[in-house]
């Protein structure tokens, strides 16, 4: 057993103070011998003051939350601060200086208070020892990436014997590289420091720079704090190691190892040991062939952060991105800052730069660049890059890609950043008309590697499986003139007749409309354009007005089934038709929606099971989806030539829930 017992009469002293009460005199810190206590009391020409300074600190950490001076005798910048937050809640003038008065407070404060003496913690009982160190499995080969903080790579249990609480003072590590590996032997190569662990606390670190070395072994005595195994008891300790923001290629995957060589102690009685022998500290030399022959050695290696798994990116749509929708834009000038989409991104595992982002964009009516005039990135409300809007063709998919960002765009590690796409539009003339839209998206192919340049810390590109989300726009239209429809509610109703063959649902959307740059006209026509098992419908024809679309799993359902009828509570009047254009003849009433103002509207329909083969749709689940609204912007003179149907999204949101025909 190879012990080494220190019983020193001055650490005696020091742990007797610390153990029992302590009240401080006013004449332990002041007299008028002594002199003022100030910055650089204790210290140089004014050493005979250090016995007072303690006595101030002593006392400091008694009436001071949170105070943890070391009682060193040295009246320094750290000591100041702390009497000065005291002298601070005392009323009392804050100059730093340890006079009389102050004495006196710091006297009574800490009558009866129990300290600690150069952080070392309160223990009670006798002679102890340490019982058993064991290391634990608990981790074992743990992958370190680079740039990685505490990452945990050994856990020990010490445990005392029945004698005496133990105070751990230091514990002593040793680091070795594998021999038969070819990477460097120097350890600031892999890691920038170690750090010793109790639950959720640090309890004590050493930077890696401070490691003796001797023939490619490295050696550190770890200062603990408050690290306290309790008689007859056990503690638990792990240690962990930040890793160097950059390591070496060739230092990749190498293998280390890391030993518990001894463990410093303090009983009860003040008796410090040095423990080299007890449990896993045995005496394993390091470094080995294989690294993990000791018994109380443990392995870890490192490995590049850009294929440690522990990276992503990840895309999300944002709260912001607006939803399908009209905008209102004008013949004669432009319409700036008009949101395409919003979305956030995260990086985990890394800070990030964005060096490229590149957009999936579809205009239908004109031609990208005839509908939009500039492009802008956005990170939160800062423009980050602006590209002028390339030639697109109406209803192809094109691309935009915005490049040369990375002095710009700065992704920290574990935050989430919020960005948007954002368009100034053109005033409508040549071939960009009312009615025209455009959507744009960032998808998971635009998101990869090749399309969208993402690097992590060390400048390597993060892969394309460390990427994930994928953000789709919602058509924005454009009108000078027209409406915009807000969802308001739906219900499904069953109605059941006779039992037999002659019961219906009842299904109703109710929508809100609004006219912006004219009166708007809505014909008062409902029809049931489509029926079938999918989900997508038909959009009316401007002949046909409003749109409703059948879905249900039963194939005998069909427009003919469906009866609809549209109120609202916009004024309606009489329509006669002015000639002999087909949507001029469709109608006999309007709804007038005045500029500004919103209206509601219903459009209900009944499903029959009457109605042709009667009984065909026993049983069946029958919802009903809004697939357009037919609009003059203007004039209440209605021919196809001057109405618009507007559909951006509709069947998406505006839909019932199912109702079930009865049998």
């Amino acid at each position: 057993m190879s012990k080494k017992f220190f019983a020193l009469a001055t650490f005696a002293f020091a742990f007797a103070l610390a153990a029992t009460a302590s009240a401080v005199s006013t004449s332990d810190i002041y007299t008028s011998t002594s002199g003022y206590l100030t910055v650089g009391s204790g210290m140089g020409a004014k050493m005979s003051q250090s016995s007072n300074v303690i006595a101030a600190q002593t006392a400091l950490n008694a009436c001071v939350s949170g105070s943890n001076l070391k009682l060193d005798g040295k009246f320094g910048p750290l000591t100041k601060g702390v009497f000065m937050s005291f002298q601070a809640s005392k009323g009392i003038k804050v100059d730093g200086i340890i006079g009389p008065v102050t004495a006196a407070q710091l006297a009574a404060c800490s009558t009866g208070t129990t300290t600690t003496t150069g952080g070392t913690p309160v223990v009670t009982g006798g002679a102890g020892d340490i019982e058993d160190v064991d290391v634990l499995s608990t981790y074992s080969n743990e992958d370190v990436s680079e740039g990685a903080k505490d990452v945990k790579i050994m856990a020990f249990e010490v445990e005392a014997d029945n004698g005496s609480d133990l105070a751990l003072q230091n514990v002593k590590l040793a680091f070795a590289h594998n021999t038969t590996d070819n990477g460097s032997d120097r350890l600031n190569k892999y890691i920038t420091s170690v750090s010793i662990w109790s639950g959720s606390t640090k309890i004590g670190s050493a930077n890696v720079d401070d490691f003796n070395e001797t023939g490619n072994v490295y050696t550190k005595s770890i200062v603990l704090t408050g690290a306290v195994v309790k008689a007859d008891g056990k503690a638990t300790f792990v240690v962990a190691v930040d890793a160097a923001s950059s390591i070496d290629t060739g230092d990749q995957n190498e293998n280390w190892g890391v030993a518990l060589e001894s463990i410093r102690f303090a009983d009860g009685s003040g008796v410090v040991t040095t423990d080299s022998s007890t449990g896993d500290l045995d005496s394993v030399t390091l470094p080995n062939t294989t690294v993990s022959t000791g018994t109380n050695e443990v392995d870890f290696s490192f490995e590049e952060l850009a294929t440690s798994g522990d990276l992503e990116i990840k895309l999300t749509e944002a709260t912001t991105s607006p939803d399908a929708r009209t905008i209102e834009v004008d013949s004669t000038s432009d319409t700036n800052n008009v949101t395409l989409i919003a979305f956030n991104l995260k990086a985990t595992g890394s800070k990030m730069t964005v060096d490229q982002l590149t957009f999936d964009v579809t205009p239908t009516g004109a031609n990208a660049n005839e509908i939009v005039k500039e492009y802008r990135l956005m990170m939160g409300t800062t423009t980050v890059d602006t590209i002028a809007a390339t030639s697109i063709a109406t209803t192809v998919t094109g691309q935009i890609v915005f490049t040369d960002l990375e002095d710009e765009i700065m992704l920290a590690e574990g935050s989430t950043t919020g960005f948007s796409l954002v368009a100034d539009i053109n005033d409508l003339e040549g071939n960009f008309g009312n009615g025209d839209y455009i959507v744009a998206s960032l998808t998971s192919t635009n998101f990869n590697s090749t399309n969208s340049v993402i690097e992590d810390v060390n400048e390597d590109s993060v892969a394309n499986g460390d990427r994930t989300g994928s953000v789709t726009g919602e058509i924005q239209t454009f009108y000078e003139n027209g409406i915009s429809v807000a969802f308001d509610s739906t219900s499904a109703l069953p109605y059941s007749v006779d039992g037999v063959n002659n019961d219906r649902v009842e299904l109703t959307v109710n929508f809100k409309v609004t006219a912006f740059g004219a009166d708007a006209y809505i014909p008062s026509l409902i029809t049931v354009t489509s029926a079938g098992t999918g989900s997508t419908g038909t959009a009316p024809t401007a002949a046909q007005g409003v749109g409703l679309h059948l879905q249900s799993s039963d194939a005998q359902l069909t427009t003919a089934k469906g009866s609809a009828i549209l109120t609202s509570t916009a004024e309606e009047t009489a329509y006669t038709p002015t000639g002999t254009d087909v949507t001029d003849n469709a109608y006999t009433s309007l709804f007038r929606v005045i500029e500004g103002q919103t209206k509601t509207f219903t459009a209900k329909v009944n499903v029959d099971n009457s109605v042709t083969t009667a009984g065909e749709l026993d049983g069946a689940q029958v919802r009903a989806l809004l697939t357009g609204v037919t609009f003059s912007a203007g004039t209440n003179v209605i021919v196809t030539a001057g109405t618009s149907v507007f559909t951006s999204d509709l069947q998406d949101d505006y839909k019932t829930g199912y109702a079930t025909i009865a049998d």
